[in-house]
């Protein structure tokens, strides 16, 4: 019997297209002392004979095999059953790089933490994004959770870390057992950062989160509502010291959820998302709100409808206003017959390389800004002239593309929505890296 380091949980539910990869992934790992607790859902397809093939071949893996409860309930299972000191997930779509526990394992226990995370790598269609993304936290090094609590608290996933069983018991950290329901990760994460006190987050991307499962609840419209039972789990958990990080957690989860769910049902949600801000807007501190939401905020208290629009547009996953955050971007914004680039610097020069026909605005212009040499996507120089965004808002059909850095992006997301813009784009870090 082997002193089990970690325990590493894999939910499994009608994933037979991608389990293969997944579990290949984890039973080559580096770490050669851990679990592999696989927990089949009641999968009806053919999930469960591949993870029995390859428990007939590796003893470190355990089946749990029941009727489908729900993701949560499965996770809860998988934790009472675990032995490992430490604790990992893997979802059962995604996979990993062979490394990931080793290294994980080596920080969270010589540094005896509660909890150990990382980056990860969005994968959709053969293409990696590169993500996790924490602005103002110290990467690589341990670190004071209360220091950057509310920005790890949006640091949302769950997956790409290790957690100590202790940590986790001591603490009532469980996931909501809402059978059928989804984003049950919302509760735990939140949880995990009110009761952490030290962490380490590694720049090192070793998790692969697989985007085109059309079967994944980020596809689902049915589970949208869902998370409105994890928002009343994190304010029931909350105190007045941090009740405010609850309402930044409520924002972020409500307006990605606003941002995502079909044309259709947006008018419902949005009537929900609104009674749900007003019931809980109750003596917030700004400060404790990430710079997005704050910003948000304060557009909400003074403008209910210009707040709709921006919540209409904004991607709050990844904190940025884009409307397709994969490699087919380019052909989304090439639908426009009219492309606006808002932002001459470098990033709006960088836009300028994949987009040829487009028009550089600024908010305002003067001589020394009157044009700029920017190189097409043939890597040939040519002389753009920059307008002032006021002087082309009768072109409001256009797509306009916000380029700077978000700490003047939003302010220029009110000034085109003020000028009549509707399709507008925000290019994030992730496409800015991908430019250059």
């Amino acid at each position: 019997m082997i002193d089990v380091k970690v325990s590493v949980l894999i939910p499994i539910y009608n994933v037979g297209r991608y389990l293969d990869q997944c579990l290949d992934s984890v039973v080559n790992q580096t770490l050669k002392d851990i679990e592999i607790i696989c927990i089949n859902d009641g999968s009806t397809d053919n999930s469960l004979s591949i993870i029995k093939k390859y428990a007939s071949i590796d003893n470190r893996i355990i089946i749990i095999d029941k009727e489908n409860t729900g993701y949560g309930d499965s996770m809860n299972l998988g934790l009472s059953m675990a032995k490992g000191k430490y604790i990992g997930i893997v979802e059962s779509d995604d996979y990993i790089k062979h490394t990931m526990f080793e290294e994980l394992y080596t920080i969270i226990h010589s540094n005896d933490l509660e909890v150990v995370g990382s980056f990860y790598s969005a994968w959709n269609d053969g293409y990696y994004i590169t993500r996790g993304y924490l602005n103002n936290v110290v990467l690589d090094e341990v670190i004071d959770v209360v220091m950057y609590r509310k920005e790890l608290i949006q640091f949302e996933i769950i997956w790409s870390r290790i957690y100590s069983k202790t940590f986790l018991l001591n603490n009532n950290i469980y996931f909501l057992s809402t059978p059928s329901a989804s984003y049950q990760d919302v509760s735990f994460n939140y949880k995990v950062w009110k009761y952490a006190s030290k962490t380490y987050i590694s720049s090192t991307s070793y998790y692969n989160y697989r985007l085109d499962n059309p079967n994944s609840s980020v596809n689902s419209k049915d589970k949208v509502y869902a998370v409105h039972s994890e928002i009343e789990e994190v304010f029931r958990v909350s105190t007045k010291d941090d009740y405010s990080y609850a309402f930044d957690k409520l924002l972020s989860v409500y307006l990605y959820n606003y941002y995502r769910i079909s044309d259709e049902y947006k008018d419902d949600f949005e009537i929900f998302m609104l009674n749900e801000i007003k019931k809980y807007d109750v003596n917030i501190d700004r400060d404790k709100l990430s710079e997005i939401n704050k910003l948000l905020y304060q557009t909400y208290i003074e403008n209910e409808d210009i707040f709709k629009l921006l919540a209409f547009n904004y991607n709050m996953k990844n904190g940025h206003l884009i409307k397709n955050d994969n490699h087919t971007w380019i052909e989304e914004i090439n639908q426009y017959d009219k492309k606006i680039i808002y932002g001459a610097g470098i990033r709006g020069q960088r836009v300028g390389k994949k987009i040829d026909d487009a028009i550089f605005a600024q908010t305002s212009v003067d001589d020394t800004l009157a044009c700029i040499d920017v190189e097409n996507s043939q890597g040939e120089v040519i002389k753009k002239q920059i307008a002032s965004i006021y002087d082309i808002s009768d072109i409001n059909d256009a797509v306009i593309i916000i380029t700077p850095t978000y700490k003047y992006a939003v302010d220029m997301v009110h000034i085109a929505l003020e000028c009549g813009f509707q399709n507008i784009y925000y290019f994030n870090e992730s496409l800015n890296k991908r430019c250059m």
